[in-house]
């Protein structure tokens, strides 16, 4: 949102009109943490398309919050590598060298630190920040970097300082961001791939709707909390705690604790399972899954090993088993076919009881 507001502005410093921005401008939100073959070859063939028809204008594209592992080399080929188009990359998850090589610019915290003390929002907000000649839309943005790090998780001094900005430029507390975020996170749930600002912008307050802000906030956040209370109940009660020597391992079947296409996600569900295991078992080695038919949700806490450590691992056990995957070091993602779920759950728990 903040590089949709960044861009825009910038267009208009180049005399051109809000149509024109609607038709040079295509924002298409995605879930996977990588950038899927699929979608590569649908986005060369518009951009291929639209220049046949406005020639003057160079392509480029810009991926958010994804793109830094090995399974967006084959998309970034196809890209930058066959049809030399430009691809900037500005992501915060784990990332791999040889991506590097394969884009124009990567934008990357992990290129200077191993710390997760930097979501991509925050980065969208500085970037935007450096696009942006008007101080006053700098200003609107201010809440965006608080809020990306809240819903992302972020600890550690820089998320502090933009939280206490943000409370003096604005007179927004860290209270207000986190039910801001929360409904964020519900709707954004609900809008899936859809590209729609104006709901957006409302409910963080971009715009001058104080009445309808005020109203999406305590509505949506009213009704995220309440449905994560009554889902928290059904984890807390059906997760499985197993001991594998110093090891804890809390294993949950998100299949069965989870409505099709309802909020909250199994992504969500599994990190709700995981932060009651590390308040009640402080300072212990934990390794939580959310199990799927063909994909595993991992999040993990004082573990040696990390998820990247994982995939590779499992890619050379079960290199026929259509293992891919990505995230943070403690938090992503694992799909796999159908046949391994059994063997790839032993295996990560085999990995990361061996670290110990």
């Amino acid at each position: 949102l903040a590089m949709v507001r960044a861009i825009r502005a910038l267009h208009e410093t180049l005399g051109r009109t809000f149509e024109e921005y609607k038709y040079l401008i295509r924002r298409l939100p995605q879930k996977t943490p990588f950038y899927d073959f699929s979608d590569a070859t649908r986005d060369v063939s518009t951009l291929i398309d639209e220049n046949s028809r406005l020639r003057s204008v160079e392509p480029l594209i810009v991926t958010m919050d994804f793109g830094s592992s090995l399974e967006s080399a084959m998309a970034y080929r196809l890209i930058k590598g066959t049809y030399n188009i430009d691809v900037i990359v500005v992501d915060h998850h784990s990332m791999e060298e040889k991506v590097v090589e394969e884009v124009s610019i990567l934008v990357n915290p992990h290129e200077f630190t191993n710390d997760y003390v930097v979501s991509t929002g925050m980065l969208a907000v500085e970037i935007a920040n450096l696009l942006l000649e008007n101080e006053e839309e700098r200003k609107k943005l201010l809440p965006l970097a608080p809020i990306s790090g809240l819903g992302d998780k972020v600890t550690g001094e820089l998320l502090d300082e933009y939280l206490s900005i943000t409370s003096d430029n604005l007179n927004l507390n860290r209270d207000k961001l986190e039910k801001i975020t929360l409904a964020v996170d519900y709707i954004l749930y609900h809008l899936k791939f859809i590209d729609h600002n104006t709901i957006l912008e409302d409910l963080i307050g971009f715009t001058n709707k104080q009445e309808i802000h005020e109203k999406l906030v305590s509505e949506l956040y009213t009704k995220a909390f309440d449905i994560l209370e009554k889902t928290s109940e059904a984890v807390y009660n059906n997760m499985v705690s197993e001991t594998h020597d110093k090891l804890l391992v809390g294993k949950l079947n998100v299949e069965l604790f989870t409505t099709s296409y309802e909020f909250p996600a199994p992504g969500k569900l599994t990190g709700i399972a995981h932060d009651k295991l590390v308040s009640e078992n402080q300072g212990a080695p934990i390794l939580t899954l959310g199990i799927g038919p063909d994909f595993l949700i991992y999040r993990s806490t004082n573990l040696k090993v990390t998820l990247l450590d994982v995939i590779k691992a499992l890619h050379e056990k079960y290199p026929y088993a259509g293992i891919s995957g990505g995230g943070h070091e403690q938090v992503g993602t694992i799909k796999f076919y159908r046949g391994f779920q059994e063997q790839i759950v032993n295996e990560i728990i085999s990995i990361e009881k061996a670290s110990l």
